[in-house]
């Protein structure tokens, strides 16, 4: 299923400082690449980066934690992230984090589908 981000509709994106002109990173136009953003904690961010986001009860989400990995990189500050579910999104970096091979920035948590008491304990 989409998960269209409604920070994008909602203007937050709009009203914060485009791009990163400094120490390598890139920023102008929103339609030019570059090879890399800063993310969310002052990660660097670059294609081929397992990074994930949050989908939001705000936007429209389940609060879920979605991973996925950058495929584009833009002078905006926004990267492009094929979602290892399928879904493909552009966000701005600031809300993307890193996977980290031993753990992560934000935990993924999990959500119990049905659960059963037995001995009435």
């Amino acid at each position: 299923s989409s998960r269209l981000r409604a920070r994008l509709v909602s203007g937050t994106c709009a009203a914060a400082p485009v791009g990163f002109a400094m120490g390598g990173l890139c920023g102008g136009s929103s339609s030019k690449t570059c090879s890399e953003v800063k993310g969310a904690n002052g990660a660097i961010l670059k294609v081929g980066t397992k990074v994930q986001t949050q989908f939001t009860k705000d936007e429209g989400g389940d609060d879920g934690w979605y991973q996925g990995t950058v495929s584009k990189c833009f002078a905006s500050g926004k990267v492009f992230i094929n979602y290892d579910d399928g879904d493909k999104d552009t966000v701005h970096g600031r809300y993307v984090f890193l996977v980290e091979a031993f753990g992560m920035q934000q935990p993924v948590q999990a959500q119990v589908v049905q659960a059963t008491v037995v001995g009435g304990y």
